[in-house]
């Protein structure tokens, strides 16, 4: 199952934030691979490609400690 998501640039167009990163990051649980795609102004399209194994662990420790 394939979810896909536009982000803002950032004002100097060096980084791009998700509008909304808590339902972000609930779309990654239970995945296995994080693909992101660029495509920058004027240039060819980038893919980076983030194995998941271990982020629902790790999101699971993160919550544990900080939110409760």
């Amino acid at each position: 199952d394939e979810y896909t998501e536009e982000w803002e640039y950032s004002a100097d167009f060096f980084a791009a934030f998700a509008a909304d990163p808590n339902s972000f990051i609930r779309e990654m649980r239970g995945k296995k691979i994080l693909n992101l795609q660029v495509t920058p102004t004027d240039d060819q399209t980038q893919v980076a490609s983030f194995n998941l194994q271990g982020f629902d662990s790790a999101l699971q420790v993160l919550v544990n400690r900080c939110y409760k």
